[in-house]
């Protein structure tokens, strides 16, 4: 099959989708297919996409008012004509709602992933302009679209009301392999790894006071992530007398990740919201003992895979939690065995590439 995907902006910010994107074009291209992204935005792409073969990146710059640009018109019609299916990620974007006009148009089945963007908690952002576009302009996209797309189960509960139809739920696809045969070596003190942006929404003031009060001297937290609120979160933890144990990390690549994974207790993130949260299943993959914010859109996920303390988003609430798995080993073992049992059942690369495949010869026979 001949596979296109359109991502606004492929920029570092936008967070999940960067990769949610990347590893489904990868694996698709590894199953034999023609893969092709496109971005009206390529600042943070692998420059080897820029060159091709597959998957290869092409650019449709943005004209005004962040549709694609006319002089590029040509180009997407020939890039739509090309594709045998179109899958678009996102939704308030101008410029995914012109390819989706243009795939109808032409007969080119698209498929649209939502990314979150109708969650309850989303839809409170700048909520009447978002209504009016849904309204207006995003509604039909998804009641034409071959197939609306979400990546979990809580995710599609609350998108459905929204645009009359039952989603479709495949999780995200994740290169887990590795994740799935690294050994356990707990690290000798007790560890806890934080894994996100270091934003407020992701919740690390509410780690650091949860960890400050749990009164634990050789306690120490890891932070494999960066943002704009790492100097606030550095002193945040000078305050509360953590700073000799709480290490900040960086962006960690694949290896250094995995060695982190590997000498956690357990991994937190106290998010306020999470569409999918790949850290979180990487962390389970790994066997790692997830302690989380309960609600979160793969809540239900989460607790299938019997690896996850899902509790408030309160500091009383994220000690209880650390506090119940720093202190019984037993707990943890069991855990992390149930997490990677799930994880190998439900989340392997190759279960998930399956449905994807499913999902596109699905459109093409449609």
């Amino acid at each position: 099959m001949r596979i296109l995907h359109w991502l606004d902006l492929w920029w570092r910010e936008v967070g999940g989708p960067l990769r949610s994107v990347s590893e489904l074009a990868s694996a698709m291209r590894d199953r034999g297919h023609e893969v092709t992204i496109a971005t009206a935005d390529p600042r943070d792409a692998p420059p080897a996409w820029l060159e091709g073969p597959s998957p290869r990146l092409v650019v449709l710059r943005h004209g005004v008012l962040g549709r694609i640009a006319r002089t590029e018109s040509a180009r997407m019609t020939s890039l739509l004509e090309w594709a045998d299916v179109v899958h678009l990620h996102g939704l308030w974007e101008r410029s995914t709602h012109q390819l989706a006009r243009r795939c109808r148009r032409i007969g080119t089945p698209y498929a649209s992933s939502l990314r979150g963007t109708l969650d309850d908690w989303a839809m409170t952002q700048s909520p009447l302009r978002k209504r009016l576009f849904l309204r207006a302009v995003a509604s039909r996209t998804l009641r034409e679209a071959a197939l609306v797309h979400c990546s979990s189960s809580g995710e599609a509960a609350q998108a459905a009301p929204r645009i009359d139809r039952a989603p479709l739920v495949i999780p995200n696809l994740l290169r887990l392999e590795p994740l799935l045969d690294l050994p356990r070596r707990e690290a000798e003190r007790p560890t806890i790894l934080f894994v996100g942006r270091v934003h407020p929404s992701k919740g690390l003031d509410l780690l650091l006071r949860a960890i400050a009060s749990l009164a634990e001297p050789s306690l120490v937290l890891e932070v494999a992530g960066t943002g704009a609120a790492e100097p606030e979160m550095r002193s945040l933890a000078g305050s509360l007398g953590l700073a000799d144990r709480v290490r900040f990390l960086g962006l960690l690549g694949d290896d250094a990740l995995a060695t982190a994974l590997q000498r956690a207790w357990a991994m937190t993130l106290p998010t306020s919201q999470e569409n999918f949260g790949n850290a979180l299943f990487e962390s389970l993959a790994a066997g790692v003992p997830v302690v989380c914010t309960r609600g979160l859109d793969a809540d239900a996920e989460l607790r299938a895979s019997g690896g996850a303390v899902l509790v408030e988003r309160t500091v009383e609430s994220i000690a209880g939690g650390l506090r119940s798995l720093l202190a019984d080993a037993p707990r943890r073992r069991t855990m992390s065995d149930a997490a990677r049992a799930w994880s190998t059942r439900e989340m392997h690369p190759r279960v998930i590439g399956d449905r994807f495949e499913a999902m596109y010869r699905g459109m093409t026979r449609g």
